[in-house]
């Protein structure tokens, strides 16, 4: 399936096809056969898109003000229509440009974004209008699960985006209880609402899959992991468990379905080390006695039964799946030692060998500059984290940040000289 491959790929091999035709090495019905068959998208196109989308986010919200600021002026029988017409009309001209008869794809998307942005002010002012409770959480549900049928019957990226945002603010506001305001109150994790996070993430993901839309799948697990890190009641350690779950998914869509493999990466690969990094800071071993330990038991099962779907059909288990399972593990038991001194220990080895791992693998095995990238962000961090940590409270504080300065010119121009190298041997 040609629109499985990411655009990255289609603008290299467009590259080459166009150098095979130069070279003879193949027909000219051929070349233009394939160049059509692996289009790639202009610049210009994806900054049309953009554009498009700004400007129904901003006829929405200038819209929604308006409505708002004469709300008391409209007599009580027409509020409903008016609400109606607009909701509809939007969808209507955007599924007119978009497939009836198609002509406008983008502006249609545009309008079916505008539609649902509608849909959405429209359940609190209905609510109003009948002098029903408002709900924040019941609101965000039923305007995720609108927007999340309407993206699945026009496979519109946008309306994913949107269906993965609203969809990340209902499970926090669920996870987060209190009172009646968004995200009101302290963090009362349990199993179920995990299992209602787990549905949620399910439901978007396979809208986001059907759409071909790998922005939407970045933002929802982008979503998950501040989820996780914030309403789980797991913390820092859920948030690597999250990452390492993700990055299981990297590797079966490395072979499999190569559209998604960045969303996977990226999100799994920065969730695991700012997790890791974190921890380095737990000096006092109170994170560990605040953990919900089955929303953890949850998410490590979750993690290890993705790294051991990736080793079926092997004889031995890949040393990538191996280290991700020891990776959660470790990270587990490293969190939960005996005493400060050994926890950090384990947790900094756990984090540099962790750096070394992406750094490897994306050299030698997936030559994937992209993990390289995170890989060397994340050492440069954790080079500065550890600065801060030692020498803060040991130095005077214009030397102090005189050092500090000096370290990070050599270190940046270490790193930056020590990537290019590396990328260089990937050939990028």
């Amino acid at each position: 399936m040609p629109g499985q491959f990411p655009q990255k790929f289609r603008s290299a091999l467009c590259i080459e096809i166009r150098s095979w035709l130069q070279e003879g090495l193949i027909s000219g019905e051929t070349g233009e056969a394939l160049l059509t068959r692996y289009p790639v998208q202009a610049s210009e196109q994806r900054m049309i898109a953009v554009m498009l989308v700004l400007g129904a986010i901003l006829v929405g919200l200038g819209a929604l003000l308006f409505i708002g600021a004469n709300w008391h002026l409209i007599p009580a029988v027409w509020k409903l229509p008016i609400i109606l017409a607009a909701v509809i009309g939007a969808h209507a001209a955007g599924w007119r440009c978009a497939y009836e008869p198609g002509t406008r794809p983008r502006l249609g998307a545009a309008f079916m974004l505008l539609g649902s942005l509608l849909y959405g002010a429209g359940i609190w002012l209905v609510a109003q209008i009948f002098n029903l409770e408002a709900n924040f959480g019941a609101g965000m549900m039923m305007w995720a699960l609108g927007t999340m049928a309407v993206a699945t019957v026009t496979r519109s990226g946008p309306l994913s985006i949107l269906s993965a945002v609203l969809s990340t603010v209902w499970c926090l506001n669920d996870g987060l209880s209190g009172s009646s305001s968004p995200f009101g109150g302290s963090p009362e994790p349990s199993l179920m609402g995990m299992g209602r996070f787990a549905g949620a993430m399910l439901f978007n993901l396979l809208v986001s899959y059907n759409a071909r839309s790998k922005w939407a799948v970045a933002v929802l697990f982008a979503g998950g992991a501040l989820f996780v890190a914030c309403a789980s009641g797991t913390g820092c350690l859920g948030l690597v468990l999250y990452g390492a779950m993700l990055l299981s998914g990297f590797l079966w869509h490395r072979y499999n379905w190569q559209l998604f493999e960045g969303s996977y990466l990226y999100v799994g690969a920065i969730s695991t080390l700012l997790g890791l990094l974190l921890l380095t800071g737990d000096r006092y071993g109170a994170f560990a006695h605040n953990l919900s330990l089955p929303n953890l038991v949850a998410l490590l099962a979750a993690a290890l039964a993705g790294f051991a779907v990736m080793s079926t059909g092997h004889k031995k288990w890949p040393p990538e799946v191996l280290g991700g399972m020891v990776l959660s593990l470790l990270s587990c038991v490293a969190v939960f030692a005996g005493n400060d001194a050994g926890r950090l220990l384990m947790v900094n080895s756990v984090l540099l060998g962790s750096i070394i791992s992406l750094v490897m693998l994306g050299l030698k095995k997936f030559q994937s500059p992209g993990m390289v990238n995170v890989a060397v962000v994340f050492f440069v961090l954790d080079m500065v984290w550890r600065y801060f940590d030692v020498f803060f409270s040991m130095m005077d504080r214009s030397i102090f940040f005189i050092a500090g300065g000096a370290m990070l010119l050599v270190t940046g121009a270490v790193t930056e000289q020590g990537r290019r190298k590396l990328l260089e041997r990937l050939g990028q």
